[in-house]
């Protein structure tokens, strides 16, 4: 239930206090609203399972783009501009999967870990 409101202050500076007080408890309980515990279900078993090889072959993708990308740059004859870019977006591109994958593996973890505190 949202915060009963604020008695009515004396001046606008007070109003206008109140309000952003008003203001800034809704938006907190809000977010505690958006904070729902999240179960760890079979899904999330399943993916869990089989997301240490994902993350690890990311990891080696992104790895050797990026050693395309510094392979490119050393070469002699340097690669026209437009190619040095797409390898640099690839190598970019690579990195980026692999990081959100690995932040969902954690994700994943903290809710296992948290799913096996509550059965204990």
């Amino acid at each position: 239930p949202p915060p009963p409101p604020p008695p009515l202050a004396a001046s606008a500076k007070e109003r206008g206090e109140a309000r952003l007080r008003v203001k800034a408890l809704n938006e907190a309980a809000r977010k505690r609203k958006k904070e729902k515990k999240k179960k760890f279900g079979k899904r999330e078993r399943d993916e869990f399972a089989t997301i240490e090889a994902e993350v690890d072959a990311l990891e080696a993708a992104a790895a050797k783009a990026e050693a395309e990308m510094r392979a490119g740059n050393s070469a002699k004859p340097r690669l026209p501009q437009t190619q040095l870019l797409a390898l640099a977006s690839a190598a970019t591109n690579a990195r980026r999967a692999a990081d959100e994958k690995m932040n969902r593996y954690l994700e994943l973890d903290d809710m296992l870990a948290a799913s096996q505190a509550e059965t204990e």
